[in-house]
């Protein structure tokens, strides 16, 4: 559209912008990933400023690519693993200890050569997962730790029979819907020693209270990882949205992100469009 308004020498956008607005003001951290016009579009025909609050993202999420207390504890879970693959690799050198949780564990479970029956993985990532694990075994990486045992059932509901079974045992229709008590004391351990944690992701179907229970271990741990003195950051819409489900407090994190997608992408090193799209309009 806009190329054929100008064609026919109709107002070009930048003019018709500065009609409407005198300053650009971004507040939306959550989108600053996306390259959409209202991030990167409005900038460049407008003087633009960060608002408050992303202000306070930047300055936060920074803090993780500066000199940051070890050990350092990465918590990401999801059904996506393209999406979260930069940051594994990322914190593969950055952090001490890495938390699978979600269909990323199931796909890594898978990578290890176990039988994830009817569990949503991702098994266009085996190969990527094996790579990661292999990497992960070098002496000056971070450990990643895969689930050791899961919470299973056959199907996703309130009522459902759920087993807690190590990985090795899952078969037949099977689903794996959380990860297993034993894994989850595993993971508290780590949390335990951790001087900065960032967590990104409920590591079971949270939406099911049947299936929460690792993720409300997680986050009483974090809690008292905070108490202690250890900086907790955490982030994304189904971590957020798990604790306004389960009225689980927000203030007892050193800081909460509005972003999910975002937040990880900031904090791996990636650059982001609608913040680049602020710099070049100084």
């Amino acid at each position: 559209r806009f190329d054929e308004r100008e064609k026919k020498n109709e107002p070009s956008m930048g003019k018709e912008l500065a009609a409407l607005a005198d300053i650009y003001v971004n507040d939306a951290f959550a989108n600053c990933h996306r390259a959409h016009a209202s991030m990167v579009g409005v900038p460049a025909h407008l003087p633009s400023y960060a608002g408050l609050r992303l202000e306070e993202e930047i300055k936060n999420l920074s803090k993780i690519n500066e000199d940051i207390d070890h050990p350092v504890v990465l918590i990401v879970s999801g059904a996506k693993l393209e999406t979260k693959v930069p940051v594994v690799r990322y914190f593969l050198d950055k952090g001490d200890d890495i938390l699978l949780g979600g269909c990323i564990a199931n796909t890594f479970i898978a990578a290890r050569g176990f039988d994830v029956a009817e569990s949503k993985y991702d098994p266009q990532f085996l190969d990527e997962a094996q790579d990661i694990m292999l990497e992960s075994e070098k002496e000056e990486n971070a450990m990643v730790h895969v689930p050791r045992d899961v919470v299973l059932a056959t199907e996703a509901s309130e009522d459902a029979t759920k087993l807690n079974l190590p990985v090795e045992n899952i078969s037949g229709d099977m689903k794996i819907f959380d990860i297993g008590k034993v894994s989850v004391e595993r993971y508290i351990q780590v949390l335990q020693r951790a001087e900065t944690i960032v967590w990104n992701g409920p590591l079971g179907l949270y939406e099911l209270n049947r299936f929460s229970h690792a993720t409300k271990r997680i986050a009483e741990a974090l809690a008292e990882a905070t108490k202690r003195g250890a900086t907790t950051i955490i982030g994304g819409g189904d971590t957020i949205d798990f604790h306004t489900r389960y009225n689980y407090p927000l203030d007892v994190y050193t800081f909460v992100s509005t972003g999910g997608g975002a937040m990880m992408e900031l904090i791996s090193g990636q650059k982001l469009p609608a913040l680049e799209a602020l710099d070049k309009s100084k």
